[in-house]
Protein backbone atom coordinates (compact mmCIF):
# COMPACT_ATOMS: atom_id res chain seq x y z
CA UNK A 1 0.00 0.00 0.00
CA UNK A 2 1.75 3.24 -0.48
CA UNK A 3 1.25 6.50 1.43
CA UNK A 4 -0.86 8.31 -1.85
CA UNK A 5 -3.06 5.80 -2.63
CA UNK A 6 -7.27 6.47 -2.49
CA UNK A 7 -8.97 5.34 0.22
CA UNK A 8 -11.08 2.53 -1.76
CA UNK A 9 -7.80 1.48 -2.73
CA UNK A 10 -6.02 1.52 0.93
CA UNK A 11 -9.45 -0.34 1.24
CA UNK A 12 -9.10 -2.86 -1.10
CA UNK A 13 -5.27 -3.83 -0.67
CA UNK A 14 -6.21 -4.31 3.09
CA UNK A 15 -9.26 -6.26 2.35
CA UNK A 16 -6.84 -8.66 -0.13
CA UNK A 17 -4.18 -8.99 2.68
CA UNK A 18 -6.77 -10.13 5.32
CA UNK A 19 -8.33 -12.57 2.66
CA UNK A 20 -4.92 -14.22 2.23
CA UNK A 21 -4.73 -14.48 5.75
CA UNK A 22 -8.39 -15.97 6.20
CA UNK A 23 -7.52 -18.73 3.08
CA UNK A 24 -4.83 -19.62 5.07
CA UNK A 25 -7.14 -20.74 8.13
CA UNK A 26 -5.75 -17.57 9.96
CA UNK A 27 -8.51 -16.56 12.70
CA UNK A 28 -8.22 -12.73 13.00
CA UNK A 29 -10.84 -11.06 15.60
CA UNK A 30 -12.76 -8.26 14.21
CA UNK A 31 -11.62 -5.78 16.92
CA UNK A 32 -8.10 -6.33 16.27
CA UNK A 33 -8.72 -6.50 11.58
CA UNK A 34 -9.99 -2.76 12.69
CA UNK A 35 -7.25 -1.78 14.62
CA UNK A 36 -4.97 -2.79 12.22
CA UNK A 37 -6.52 -1.21 9.10
CA UNK A 38 -5.98 2.09 10.96
CA UNK A 39 -2.63 1.34 12.12
CA UNK A 40 -1.91 1.11 8.15
CA UNK A 41 -3.80 3.96 6.82
CA UNK A 42 -0.98 6.27 5.48
CA UNK A 43 0.54 8.96 7.91
CA UNK A 44 -1.81 11.42 5.60
CA UNK A 45 -4.69 10.22 7.22
CA UNK A 46 -3.25 10.14 11.23
CA UNK A 47 -5.67 12.59 12.31
CA UNK A 48 -8.94 10.61 10.86
CA UNK A 49 -7.84 7.73 11.72
CA UNK A 50 -6.90 9.62 15.78
CA UNK A 51 -10.45 10.56 15.74
CA UNK A 52 -11.69 7.43 14.45
CA UNK A 53 -10.15 5.34 16.98
CA UNK A 54 -11.41 7.91 19.77
CA UNK A 55 -14.69 8.08 19.00
CA UNK A 56 -15.25 4.11 18.90
CA UNK A 57 -12.93 2.85 21.64
CA UNK A 58 -15.92 0.86 23.10
CA UNK A 59 -17.39 -0.74 19.91
CA UNK A 60 -14.69 -0.67 17.31
CA UNK A 61 -15.44 -2.95 14.17
CA UNK A 62 -14.03 -3.83 11.27
CA UNK A 63 -17.47 -2.92 9.02
CA UNK A 64 -17.49 0.24 11.12
CA UNK A 65 -13.91 1.11 10.27
CA UNK A 66 -14.04 0.93 6.87
CA UNK A 67 -17.54 1.88 6.74
CA UNK A 68 -15.67 5.57 8.30
CA UNK A 69 -13.15 5.73 5.82
CA UNK A 70 -15.13 5.33 2.88
CA UNK A 71 -17.65 7.50 4.62
CA UNK A 72 -14.87 10.23 5.06
CA UNK A 73 -13.88 9.83 1.51
CA UNK A 74 -17.28 10.49 -0.06
CA UNK A 75 -17.35 13.70 2.21
CA UNK A 76 -14.06 15.20 1.01
CA UNK A 77 -15.14 14.21 -2.44
CA UNK A 78 -18.42 16.07 -1.91
CA UNK A 79 -16.83 19.72 -1.01
CA UNK A 80 -13.47 19.53 -2.54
Amino acid sequence: MKEFDSKPAHLNAYKDIVSQLLAQEMKIDEELCALLLMRTLPTLWETFATMMYNSSKTNLTYVGAMNSILSDDMEHKTFA
